[in-house]
This record gives structure tokens, sequence and C-alpha cells, in this order.
């Protein structure tokens, strides 16, 4: 079998050939083989790297055929951009990736919609895993505030960075629950602190016998005496 009869079999099996050959294919054979690739890729999507979905192969499919490949749950290797994948079947795609590995990479969680961001960042908080400093800059200040909402009201520590982004009802859960638990925030929490929630933070530690520390006084008398002139 020469070169030319093993491309053939290619084209009519479904089995992945290079972006030259695709290219030398005449156009009724490249039809014939995005369709036989669609039904390959849709019956083995366990098999092996090579075997997923190209940028070339996708990019070539009609509107109908990506739709297709995208309910379908097979994987793409290639960068998603509008010029090769519909931002409406983006979401499609995602969230069949989604529900496949029960996970979306930076560049998937970056495209996704707030909903699908927010499917995946339940399931880091049900499986009580964080999202990474990566993740975690990509996601929407909302979204940013939902989950750290539930990190403080499961009474974990949070880094200064996570509390300084903090909305002012978040800091105000968090530093009760500190106080509840007879603990205190670092300096560099105090620093991010707004003057109001200051003041209720030092009388709580007050109200519960909790010992002021000498910078948190300093700060507290020049606030007062700032006040008062």
């Amino acid at each position: 079998m020469d070169n030319k009869d093993l491309i053939k079999q290619y084209v009519n099996t479904g089995l992945k050939i290079t972006l030259n050959q695709f290219s030398q294919l005449s156009n009724q054979d490249k039809k014939t083989y995005l369709r036989a690739r669609i039904i390959f890729l849709k019956t083995n999507m366990n098999e092996y790297h090579s075997n997923f979905l190209q940028s070339y192969e996708l990019k070539a499919m009609s509107y109908e055929q990506k739709k297709e490949i995208c309910e379908s749950g097979v994987t793409f290797v290639c960068n998603l951009n509008s010029d090769i994948l519909p931002e409406e079947l983006y979401e499609i795609y995602l969230n069949k990736q989604f529900e496949k590995h029960h996970g979306l990479d930076s560049v998937e969680y970056k495209l996704a919609s707030n909903e699908l961001k927010k499917k995946y960042i339940d399931y880091k908080l049900e499986c009580f895993e964080s999202l990474s400093d990566k993740f975690y800059g990509l996601t929407p200040d909302e979204l940013k505030q939902y989950y750290l909402s539930v990190l403080i009201n499961r009474g974990i520590e949070i880094s200064d960075k996570y509390y300084d982004d903090c909305n002012l009802e978040n800091k105000k859960i968090y530093l009760q629950k500190i106080i509840d638990r007879e603990k205190f925030i670092s300096l560099g929490k105090f620093v991010y602190t707004p003057d109001d929630l200051k003041v209720k933070y030092l009388k709580l530690k007050e109200k519960y016998g909790i010992p002021i520390y000498k910078n948190e006084k300093e700060w507290l008398d020049n606030y007062l005496n700032n006040k008062n002139n």
C-alpha cells in the first residue's frame, strides 16, 4: 500500500492526518474525512492524545459539525478563539469538558461564563480544595466574594491578600469569627481593615478580654485623637 492509498484509508476511517496531508485533499475528500473524523472521535474518546481534534480540523468544519463535536464531549487540541469556534459554542464545549473531567484548564476557565466558573468553584469547594493563584486571578470579583465567603464561613484562615480582596461584609464576618475563636488577625490584615471595622475589632477584643497589641493601641489612640480634633 503506497502513501496515497494509506491517506485514502485514513480519510475513510477518520484516523488523524497531518495539516499538510489535509491541505492536499480535494474539497470532497476533506468533507469525507471530517465526517469520518467526527464519527471516529465520538466513538474513541479515550484514545491517545494524538487522536484529539486538531485546530485545522475544527476550523474546516461547518457550524453544525462544530456544534455536534462540542456537544459530544470530544477534547480539542488547539487554542480556542472566535476564528475557530463561535462564542455561543464555547459554553457548550466547556460545559461538556467540565462534566467529563470535573475540571478546566486555565485557558478554558478564562473563556468560561460566570455560571460555569461558579460550577467549577463549587466543585473545588465540595472537594475541600482551593483555587490556585492563577485561577483565583482569573475570577471576577463577584465570584471571588462568593468563594471567600464560603472559606470564611467554614472558619478557614485566609491570607492577607484574600482579606484585602474581601468586601466590607466578608471582612465583618471574618473579624467576628476571629474574635469568637479568641484569635487575632495579622498586622497585614489590620492594615487592610477599614477604620470603622478596626475600631469595632479592637472593642470586641477588649470585650472578650483579648490583649490589644501595641501597634493596635497606638493606631486607636491616634484615630480617636484625630477624630476629637
